[in-house]
């Protein structure tokens, strides 16, 4: 009983090749729990006994079946006999994906990669939204108007400042397998994705989803979510926020400010938004403007943990690292008053932002965190 083989030829270059177990279903793509990462298309694969089932077509051992693009063309097979398998590359995308995206856009045929890629897929495969292939909804659209380009354009748009990702290599200090351990798995996520299968509208099941994939560090797929979410209805500032961290995390600091920006017209108090802001000012070196947004958002909320926890990233960027602590310090002291998520948020922050690097470089902040954490606090690595 063979295995299922993806091969990636780039300009007809093999640029990956790799084998992964199918034991009932497994889904390839950009999905949050994909076995396998790749931005652009999200593909189930289904086992029923020795035949596997991918894009509509059923695959005896030695079948295949491709999705071709401009430069890209994607080969899943059926092998006759298992073929050594590749370890999973961790959160975020291939870098033979990664390279292939950028070269469509940069050679300007990303309008025509995406229909091509549309065009081969099934009716009860995905469908071609905002420029994407939709992971989750069964209906094909075959054509894109000027808006679906203009989104399409949008979304594949370059980032302005760098990825959240993990630096405990350099800092011999566990915070990313601390954050882990404070993410909670919502037991909702499968039955949420079966619902927005069979009802693409319903805006609690692909919040699940959504939440799920920000939680596993699918911050691409997690922005999707939500910009669905948004654009049906943009006064749901919950939603709304949430794709702005998600940019934040993509290192998209324009996209993640005009957010902020739209939220605080509605509402220009909002605690979230005006952290946010004053952050993605500081990012984007907006330094009159940050303090600005942060003198109004200690107005307004001067006790609250955002505050605290936005002063101490914008004093670690200034290199004040002994403020820093102190006004983090203060911010875990009423972490409490937080709901779970946002307590969670604060881990995110300590653990991958690049502005507490340099932070995370010092003795002093595993001490700050034992302080408030006790033996649940992150541990060395060497």
């Amino acid at each position: 009983m063979g295995d299922l083989n993806i091969q990636v030829r780039l300009n007809g270059v093999v640029v990956d090749d790799r084998t992964i177990a199918v034991k009932r279903s497994v889904v390839v793509g950009d999905f949050p729990g994909s076995a396998y990462l790749f931005p652009g298309a999200s593909v189930r694969v289904q086992r029923s006994n020795d035949v596997l089932t991918a894009l509509g077509q059923p695959l005896r051992e030695g079948d295949s079946v491709g999705l071709s693009m401009s430069h890209i063309t994607v080969r899943l097979s059926h092998t006759q006999k298992a073929r050594p398998r590749h370890p999973r590359t961790g959160h975020g995308l291939d870098n033979s994906f990664l390279v292939a995206a950028v070269l469509i856009v940069l050679t300007g045929t990303w309008l025509d990669a995406v229909r091509a890629w549309a065009h081969r897929l099934p009716t009860n495969g995905a469908a071609v939204v905002d420029g994407w292939v939709n992971p989750t909804t069964g209906q094909q659209r075959a054509t894109m108007n000027i808006k679906d380009v203009s989104r399409a354009r949008r979304t594949a748009e370059a980032p302005d400042g760098p990825s959240h990702r993990t630096d405990d290599a350099q800092t011999g200090v566990g915070y990313t397998p601390w954050l882990r351990n404070a993410v909670f798995v919502d037991e909702r996520f499968k039955e949420a994705d079966r619902r927005l299968d069979a009802d693409p509208e319903s805006t609690e099941s692909r919040r699940v989803v959504a939440h799920t994939a920000y939680n596993s560090g699918h911050y691409s797929a997690a922005a999707w979510h939500y910009r669905q979410i948004v654009e049906a209805n943009s006064s749901d500032h919950h939603a709304a926020l949430r794709l702005a961290w998600a940019l934040r995390r993509e290192g998209k600091h324009r996209q993640e400010l005009a957010i902020y920006r739209s939220v605080l017209l509605g509402d220009p108090d909002h605690v979230l938004a005006l952290s946010g802001r004053t952050l993605a000012e500081l990012r984007l070196d907006q330094t009159g403007a940050a303090g600005r947004t942060f003198d109004r958002l200690q107005t307004v909320a001067p006790d609250h943990p955002y505050t605290e926890m936005t002063a101490a990233i914008m004093e670690a960027n200034q290199g004040q690292l002994n403020r820093a602590l102190k006004s983090l310090s203060r911010a875990l002291k009423e972490r409490e008053r937080l709901p779970k998520d946002l307590q969670v948020e604060l881990r995110r922050d300590i653990a991958i932002d690049p502005l507490f690097a340099p932070l995370r470089a010092g003795r002093g902040l595993p001490a700050v965190l034992r302080r408030h954490f006790g033996a649940a606090s992150p541990r060395a690595t060497r």
